[in-house]
């Protein structure tokens, strides 16, 4: 008698559903601040797309689990499974996969304060999106980027890369995210620093405003948002 048999394509179907809505409810803990439960979903996840022989979701599916790890305090592992994740998105060829894997790693890396190898990381997935014309990954990596030279002081930098994608924004109609309320904080900051007071003001309020829309004062699970809004409040004393 066989075993290991692949599923029919009704229970594949079945399998996938299940496995999605299990990764759904790991970035409901995850921004709940469960971590350990987020990480119990992601890995449930990750076994059943295993299974189902599908390599671009195990790296959705990886990348998410190393969020996760990070805010545990796992750098090592978060890092060695975006690694992973990379890995799989090129071998799906799945080209909205492998160059955020620079940006993650970027994030991480910069908030462990090793921003030199941040940067060579945001680098690499800038050159990709600019000769994709890739605007939302060039917004992102952009405002990545800055948050790491707005912490060395390197104000004239962080500044002319969020201005540069303050203009790919405008021409580039999106849903907004947490990503565009991090822009917004970072902005503000950069031109607060510069003593542009108005122009800080005025980011400061698109970025309240994303905040309230968005719910991001109850999101435990980006270090980023966390400190963005802490440092908006002290911008404002």
């Amino acid at each position: 008698m066989e075993t290991n048999q692949p599923p029919s394509a009704d229970a594949a179907a079945e399998q996938f559903n299940e496995a999605v809505a299990v990764r759904v409810a790991g970035l409901t803990h995850q921004r709940a601040g469960e971590a350990r439960q987020a990480l119990a979903c992601f890995a449930s996840a990750r076994g059943i797309f295993i299974h189902l022989q599908q390599p671009a979701q195990v790296a959705w599916t990886l990348q998410n689990e190393a969020q996760v790890l990070e805010l545990l305090g796992r750098h090592d592992e978060a890092l060695a499974h975006l690694s992973e994740a990379e890995r799989l998105f090129r071998l799906a060829d799945e080209h909205s996969g492998w160059p955020l894997m620079y940006r993650r790693r970027g994030d991480l890396l910069r908030r462990q304060g090793r921003h030199d190898e941040a940067l060579t990381e945001y680098d690499q997935a800038l050159a990709h999106y600019r000769r994709e014309g890739d605007a939302n990954g060039i917004i992102a990596t952009l405002s990545s980027r800055a948050e790491s030279d707005l912490a060395r002081q390197d104000l004239a930098r962080a500044h002319a890369d969020l201005r540069d994608a303050l203009g790919q924004l405008r021409t580039c109609p999106r849903r907004a995210g947490d990503v565009d309320f991090l822009f917004f904080a970072r902005i503000a900051r950069a031109e607060a620093a510069l003593g542009n007071r108005e122009l800080a003001r005025e980011h400061a309020t698109q970025a309240h405003d994303l905040a309230r829309e968005l719910h991001l004062d109850q999101d435990r699970g980006n270090p980023d948002v966390a400190d963005n809004l802490r440092r908006l409040t002290e911008l404002e004393r």
